[in-house]
């Protein structure tokens, strides 16, 4: 058990994915990288490479994504290629290598860049991405020390009506 992403893991971050604008999906996207990359970490360290292997994948995955995202018409996104590029090439050393030293520079790299795309979401008033969904609204409603969610306006219509 464990090395993949948990349910709940999914839940959470589909849910961010769900009211996020374009500049926190970005944000989200590096969060998830970073889940793979610390249980890659997690993984080299208790031994199992053929896990961590699996996990490195997922982030190579994501690091892709990025790229394909990138606006050449900015000088930025030359700079952020070649970062992107680099980290993929540690990952494929880290397996390679057996070794977890260029996860944890991937991994660094990754929360500064986090960071940093962050503090702009932060700035970035600009509407969810995807329409016509449902809001979260979380609060100490049943647990004494559980944060509970629940969806407001369950019974609008969120699609077509036929």
């Amino acid at each position: 058990m464990g090395g993949y992403m948990t349910a709940e893991q999914k839940k959470d971050f589909t849910r961010k994915i769900s009211q996020a604008n374009s500049t926190e999906l970005i944000v989200i996207l590096y969060d998830i990288t970073l889940v793979y990359i610390e249980e890659a970490i997690k993984n080299m360290e208790e031994g199992d490479i053929e896990r961590a292997s699996v996990q490195i994948s997922f982030a190579k995955k994501c690091i892709e994504e990025m790229i394909a995202n990138l606006h050449f018409e900015y000088d930025l996104a030359t700079v952020l290629h070649r970062i992107y590029l680099s980290m993929k090439k540690s990952l494929r050393e880290s397996v390679l290598q057996k070794k977890k030293e260029p996860l944890c520079a991937v991994k660094d790299n990754l929360i500064t860049l986090r960071d940093a795309y962050a503090q702009i979401a932060s700035q970035d008033k600009s509407a969810p991405v995807m329409g016509h969904i449902q809001t979260v609204v979380a609060g100490l409603t049943y647990g004494k020390y559980a944060l509970n969610e629940s969806l407001a306006d369950e019974s609008s219509s969120r699609g077509f009506r036929v």
